[in-house]
């Protein structure tokens, strides 16, 4: 997910079923069945996941001003407005008199204001007040409609706070120019499965030689290859067969290829899922935009829009069905194995199963949301939802990690103590902090304190050893007897769970990501709840550091 961070309580799913979803890809088991049927986990996600950056629709269908649009939005909707100047603008869908609803949420207008249909309160398009009919001295400059942050971009309409790693994603889209394109074909569909079901179907094509035959035959379902994970968005390409021009029942075009496209780009299909609730799939002569609405945990609307190069819909005859009629009969085989995937995991014999080699794109989705649930990084988390009624809060502790001898293990082994936990090397500039670090654990043992330490070889290339040469190396030069587990990754695709945890913490100065360098240090309260970041040069026996150990201390 560069993603949002996620700081208040965790979503209501069992913490030992989350921390195997966050195990290393082979090793690692698919969301717990709860987290595709249980309400409370849905109403979680609307919070969270929902709350923030979503995608509200398309610019193309605001084109004129007046044009409005009311939809959901976290636990309530918003109301899309284009204005006279033509930008497009948000506001919270809910009159400054009373509350009511200004448009129902799904609802459209087109005219010249905002009028509310209860008490007839009335909005010019920037969303000033205008006229309150009975009022004679109010303040009308006080009372304007609420207005929200509001992105288009690449055609796509966004409200919230836009992430970072939509960067490189721009640079893939950019040749596609999906805000030039005319849409010619609409379908809306109403699936009864949850809306992760759907986008892990649309991440892998392990699943296409046994319901999509008509797929393979214009495109190998084992052709093409994913891009590096970003949290925001997580997608792949997938190849043309050698006489293909694009996905169509017979693999010709019946539009004109899209003129910023050359070479390689003619011969593949870009599959995109924008977190949460955008799969964009780019063809050489099309874009085929799929924008989900969840409305319960087992039910979700999709909302589906095929848009073609405009020269091509303004020629006379232009038939988009060569395109939309491939793609339906593909979403519907997807949609009813979606809905059995939906009707298996709600029996009682349910449990999460393990994922296959060709399913890293699926890892990469299930890991962003577990993230999201364990209270770390997922694109656009935020919120204080509430934990659930029957699940205890996802700590650190329920993270496995192996000791450095490779024993199976977790930092819940040192549960009821203050931690100081370290990224460590053995050939690093900073290494001589580990007499420091010794020192302390030595000194606030008594007390209910130990440090943890993560060797790591990210940085420099500065931990090489094996797990032995490291033992012998910190006990021989430093007398570690502080407890030290397995080499990890702290940062990139293989950055380990216990990190995914950590780098969503800010430091003093509000930044949370990335591991700078060896020997950050994280304090961590008894409970396993982070408290304190302190970047690599910070020595362990700073004051800080010792002021915010000394306030967690049990004794």
């Amino acid at each position: 997910m560069v993603s949002q961070t996620f700081t208040g309580n965790p979503a209501p799913l069992d913490a030992g079923e989350l921390a195997r979803a966050l195990l290393p890809f082979g090793e690692s088991r698919m969301l717990p069945p709860a987290a595709y049927t249980d309400e409370a986990v849905f109403g979680w996600e609307r919070r969270n996941f929902f709350g923030d950056w979503v995608c509200l629709g398309l610019g193309a269908e605001l084109p004129r001003p007046g044009d409005q649009r009311a939809e959901a939005y976290g636990d309530g909707s918003v109301l899309l407005v284009r204005g006279s100047d033509g930008a497009l603008r948000a506001f919270a869908n809910t009159c400054r008199h009373r509350g009511h609803e200004l448009l129902p949420c799904g609802g459209q207008a087109s005219q010249k204001s905002v009028s509310c249909p209860y008490h007839g309160w009335t909005y010019d398009l920037s969303g000033r007040l205008r006229g309150a009919a009975g009022y004679r001295d109010l303040d009308k400059s006080q009372w304007g409609l609420t207005e929200l942050p509001v992105t288009e971009w690449h055609g796509l309409i966004f409200t919230g706070r836009p992430p970072a790693a939509l960067g490189a994603l721009d640079e893939l889209v950019k040749p596609y120019e999906p805000e030039r394109l005319a849409i010619a074909g609409r379908h809306t569909y109403d699936a009864a499965a949850n809306w992760k079901i759907l986008t892990e179907n649309y991440h892998e094509c392990y699943h296409c030689p046994s319901i999509h035959p008509e797929l393979c035959r214009v495109s190998p379902p084992k052709s093409g290859a994913n891009y590096p994970a970003a949290g925001a968005w997580i997608g792949g390409r997938m190849d043309l067969r050698d006489g293909m021009a694009t996905m169509s029942l017979d693999g010709e075009s019946r539009a004109v290829p899209l003129r910023g496209l050359s070479g390689e780009q003619l011969r593949t299909v870009i599959y995109v899922n924008i977190f949460p609730n955008v799969l964009w799939s780019l063809h050489p002569d099309y874009v085929m935009t799929h924008r989900m609405v969840p409305l319960t945990a087992n039910r979700t609307r999709i909302e589906c829009r095929w848009a073609f190069a405009p020269e091509a819909v303004a020629k006379p005859g232009f038939d988009p069905a060569y395109a939309v009629e491939f793609w339906d009969l593909t979403n519907r085989q997807d949609w009813a194995a979606c809905e059995s995937v939906q009707r298996g995991l709600s029996s009682p014999f349910a449990s999460p199963g393990p994922l296959s080699p060709a399913e890293d794109a699926v890892y990469s989705f299930v890991t962003t949301v577990a993230r999201g649930y364990l209270g770390g990084q997922a694109a656009g988390v935020r919120g204080t939802a509430s934990p659930g009624r029957y699940c205890r809060r996802v700590t650190l502790f329920d993270i496995p990690v192996k000791t450095l001898s490779g024993q199976e293990s977790s930092l819940g082994s040192l549960a009821g103590q203050t931690l100081l936990v370290v990224n460590v090397a053995s050939k690093c500039g900073l290494t001589p902090q580990y007499t420091a670090l010794e020192a302390l654990h030595e000194r606030l043992a008594p007390r209910g304190f130990s440090v943890a330490g993560f060797p790591c070889n990210q940085f420099g290339s500065q931990e090489p050893g094996t797990a032995e040469e490291i033992a012998e190396f910190c006990s021989a030069t430093y007398g570690v007897t502080f407890p030290m587990f397995e080499k990890i990754d702290v940062n990139g695709p293989g950055r380990h769970p216990v990190y995914d945890v950590l780098t969503a913490f800010p430091d003093a100065d509000g930044e949370a990501g990335d591991i700078q360098w060896n020997f950050e240090k994280f304090v961590l309260a008894p409970d396993g709840s982070v408290v304190a970041r302190f970047r690599p040069r910070t020595e362990p026996d700073d004051p800080a550091v010792l002021a915010a150990i000394e306030e967690t201390l049990p004794a």
